[in-house]
């Protein structure tokens, strides 16, 4: 949830309007790249206890 800290931190980061949409489409593309590392992350640490689980049994 966004504080007022946060809203006008982030309309301060907004750059001038030609930049807006780079600037926009760098922001998605950073969210999708630590979305993609946490579940690449989260499928490695599953297949490691899986191997664990194969191995004691």
């Amino acid at each position: 949830m966004f504080t007022m800290h946060n809203k006008e931190q982030i309309l301060n980061e907004v750059p001038q309007p030609a930049k807006r949409k780079h600037w926009f489409l760098n922001k998605l593309v950073d969210f999708l790249i630590n979305l993609a590392d946490d579940l690449f992350d989260d499928l490695l640490d599953h297949i490691k206890e899986k191997r664990r689980e194969r191995q004691q049994s």
